[in-house]
């Protein structure tokens, strides 16, 4: 019998199962690639979840698992496709598309409860979850890493449909598009961050739907704002980390193609200088992007502009042109492969970056939102012009409070590097006013 680090291949086929494949003693379970070799529950064989694994070296790479349903409630959610538990293990190259849950906690698609649980570069489509506290209806990762994965078409009862996210997980490089979520209160259609120690990084979230709430966002982070890194939504920008993207330039959405295509927004935008989502760009030829030191700060500091070259010639010396546009319309020309630039204006500055390589020129980048610039100070006198402040500020913004009472209702949560000046310490009097019961922090610090 396989064990431990054995690989066990799985020609092409269609595999029916009889009952949930426990994957618990370090096999690598190997297919021809999804589509290519697929595992399913027959409408005939009654209802389980297709996939447990509970082992750090077991893997599943390379299957299409569908139709699996739970009905069954587990202490690690209920899950139709795909369950990672609390020793880990990996599915990698996958397709988890049509299966279902209806548990207390449940999740349609994959599920993470290790840190020792990954996956990547899976595609979890047309599930759905029925539960009706965390619901899940593509991927659940309570802890553990997502990458590389789309995740689309799902529909969850509550919470976040596309991925829920718990506190010590991390989600990187996925394209979240056209989930849909049903609950009235605490949810979103895209990504649901439930702890701010998680962390979602280059990520886009696009045409979800939250029904139940008064925007359509694709985010709801329960006030997590700032757990979101490098990502892209339609409507407005998570926080200066992020960016809003109302057309993101997918090469054929309708056809399920969501590769970036020339011109997308999306296209060197992340972290590093790759492009946000799950896929690269199919931008052909040389071409050069640009990475800014920060996407939002305060006026008087200095941002840093780097290019990164793609597919450029071996031979010949390199040489960059950045042409900065302020709001006012004034331009700055930097030559260099690094520049720093130091605003004179607030608001969002365009940035143009061409290059050469020998006798070859790269096709240029322009971004219209090359970086924002926020004031870099407010004076405020009221709790609500306090939480205006905190809204427009960004990193190195000073917010000077005057003499006076500052009443909360609920904790004044400061997520930026902003500087918090009153008029001395018996005139400026911040307090919690919260009469809910609840224990209230007057200021958190993050």
């Amino acid at each position: 019998a396989a064990g431990a680090d054995d690989t066990v291949v799985v020609a092409a086929g269609d595999y029916p199962l009889s009952g949930t494949l426990m994957l618990t003693n370090g096999v690598k379970l190997t297919g021809a690639g999804a589509g290519v070799t697929t595992l399913y529950r027959p409408s005939t064989a009654g209802n389980f979840e297709l996939v447990v694994i509970n082992h750090a070296l077991s893997v599943l790479d390379g299957f299409t698992l569908t139709n699996g349903v739970a009905t069954l409630q587990t202490a690690n959610f209920g899950t139709g496709g795909v369950r990672i538990d609390a020793a880990g293990g990996a599915i990698r190259n996958c397709r988890v598309a049509f299966c279902t849950a209806t548990t207390f906690y449940a999740n349609g698609g994959i599920t993470i409860n290790s840190a020792d649980g990954h996956a990547e570069n899976c595609e979890v489509d047309h599930c759905r979850s029925a539960g009706t506290l965390i619901s899940g209806g593509g991927i659940t990762v309570t802890s553990g890493t997502v990458t590389g994965c789309l995740v689309r078409d799902n529909q969850s009862g509550k919470t976040g449909c596309g991925i829920y996210v718990g506190d010590k997980a991390r989600v990187g490089e996925c394209t979240v598009v056209r989930n849909v979520t049903m609950g009235a209160d605490q949810n979103t259609g895209g990504i649901y961050i439930s702890k701010n120690t998680a962390v979602v990084s280059n990520c886009v979230m696009w045409a979800n739907l939250a029904y139940g709430r008064t925007t359509t966002e694709s985010f709801d982070a329960a006030g997590q704002t700032g757990c979101f890194k490098k990502c892209a939504t339609p409507g407005a920008a998570i926080n200066g980390n992020n960016f809003r993207v109302d057309n993101p330039g997918f090469a054929n959405p309708d056809g399920n193609d969501f590769t970036p295509v020339a011109g997308s927004p999306l296209i060197g935008a992340g972290y590093a200088g790759v492009d946000i989502g799950a896929f690269q760009s199919a931008v052909a030829g040389f071409t050069v992007g640009f990475v800014p030191s920060s996407d939002w700060f305060a006026l008087g500091r200095t941002v840093t502009l780097t290019a990164r070259l793609h597919n450029a010639p071996e031979e010949g010396d390199e040489s960059f042109v950045f042409t900065v546009t302020a709001p006012s319309g004034t331009e700055t020309v930097l030559e260099g492969g690094a520049v720093e630039f130091t605003p004179e204006e607030t608001g969002v500055h365009s940035v143009k970056v061409t290059a050469q390589k020998g006798e070859v020129a790269a096709t240029p980048t322009v971004r219209a939102k090359g970086f924002a610039v926020a004031p870099a100070t407010f004076e405020v006198s009221t709790v609500a012009a306090l939480l205006s402040a905190l809204e427009q500020a960004a990193d190195g913004t000073e917010i000077k409070l005057a003499a006076g009472d500052y009443p909360l209702d609920s904790a004044l949560v400061v997520d930026k590097g902003v500087k918090l000046t009153g008029a001395g310490r018996d005139v400026t009097i911040v307090k919690q006013t919260s009469k809910s019961g609840n224990t209230q922090r007057i200021v958190y610090l993050n």
